[in-house]
C-alpha cells in the first residue's frame, strides 16, 4: 500500500534536495579552484637536513599537507628547529644528551571543506585560522624544563548561520612542562596550561564568552621492551570561565618499528 506524502512531507523533501545540490556544487567549485592529486590530497614539501659548523646535521623545516577537499578541512603546518636537537643515527641515540632545543611552527587553514551556511555545525569553518607557537626546551640533570607560547588568530566568517557575520577574537595560550627521569627509562611529568581570549561575536553584537581556563596534567611513562611503552596520564581543569571542565583519565600505548630495534 501506497501512502500520499503530506505538503509538508514534499516540502522538506523538496528542502533535501536543494540543500544535497548546494553542498555538490560548493564541493565542485572547490576541487576547481585547488589542485589535488588522484587520490584528493594535496602534495606538500618537506626540506629536514641543515650542516652546522660542527658538523652535525639537523632538521630545519618541513612542510606537510593533507586534504580530501571532499570533506575535509585543508591545512598546512610548517616547523622550523631553529636551535639543538640534531639528527642522529640510531646507534647514536642512546649517547645523545640535551641541552636548549628551540623551535617555531606555522599551522594554516584554509577555508576549504563542506559548508553549509543554513547549518550550525558544519565539517568546513568558511574562514581562514593561522596558530603560531614558539618551544623551548632546556634539560638541566634529570629535569627538563618546557615552555610553549601560542596564539591562533581567526579571520571574519562573512556567510555565517542564516547570511550573518561572525567574528573571533585571537586565541593565547602558554604550555608548561616539568619532566624528570627516572631509571631504566621511565619518567614523570607535571604539566600546566593556561589559555584567553576567543571572544565571537554576531554582526559586531557584544557577546559574553571570553575563554579564560587552565588545567593541570602529570604523566607518568615506561617502556615495556625494546619495542612498546606505555604512558598513563591524568588532567584536571583549574579555572575555567567558558567551555569544558572536566577530569581526564587515560592510557596511550606506543609502538615503535623499523631497522635497528
Amino acid at each position: 500500500m501506497q501512502y500520499e506524502l503530506t505538503p509538508a512531507q514534499r516540502a522538506l523533501q523538496a528542502k533535501a534536495r536543494e540543500l544535497a545540490r548546494s553542498q555538490m556544487g560548493a564541493k565542485e567549485k572547490a576541487a576547481r579552484e585547488v589542485y589535488v592529486d588522484d587520490k584528493g590530497r594535496v602534495r606538500g614539501i618537506l626540506f629536514r637536513m641543515k650542516t652546522e659548523k660542527s658538523g652535525t646535521k639537523t632538521p630545519v623545516f618541513q612542510i606537510g599537507i593533507m586534504s580530501t577537499l571532499e570533506s575535509k578541512i585543508v591545512n598546512t603546518t610548517v616547523s622550523i628547529n631553529l636551535h639543538g636537537a640534531p639528527a642522529l643515527t640510531l646507534e647514536k641515540l642512546p649517547s645523545y644528551h640535551q641541552d636548549t632545543i628551540v623551535g617555531f611552527s606555522l599551522q594554516v587553514t584554509a577555508p576549504l571543506g563542506q559548508y553549509d551556511e543554513t547549518r550550525i555545525v558544519n565539517i568546513g569553518t568558511n574562514r581562514w585560522i593561522l596558530r603560531t607557537e614558539l618551544g623551548v626546551s632546556k634539560a638541566l640533570g634529570d629535569w627538563t624544563f618546557e615552555i610553549a607560547p601560542s596564539a591562533a588568530f581567526f579571520s571574519v566568517n562573512d556567510d555565517f548561520y542564516g547570511g550573518h557575520r561572525r567574528a573571533q577574537d585571537p586565541v593565547y595560550a602558554v604550555q608548561g612542562s616539568a619532566i624528570y627521569g627516572l631509571r631504566r627509562g621511565r619518567w614523570v611529568a607535571l604539566s600546566g596550561t593556561w589559555y584567553t581570549g576567543g571572544r565571537t561575536s554576531i554582526d559586531d553584537g557584544p557577546s559574553k564568552n571570553l575563554q579564560r581556563n587552565s588545567l593541570l596534567m602529570a604523566t607518568f611513562g615506561f617502556p615495556v621492551d625494546r619495542r612498546n611503552s606505555i604512558k598513563l596520564y591524568a588532567s584536571t581543569g583549574l579555572v575555567t570561565r567558558i567551555g569544558s571542565d572536566a577530569d581526564t583519565f587515560g592510557v596511550a600505548w606506543q609502538h615503535r618499528w623499523g631497522g635497528g630495534l
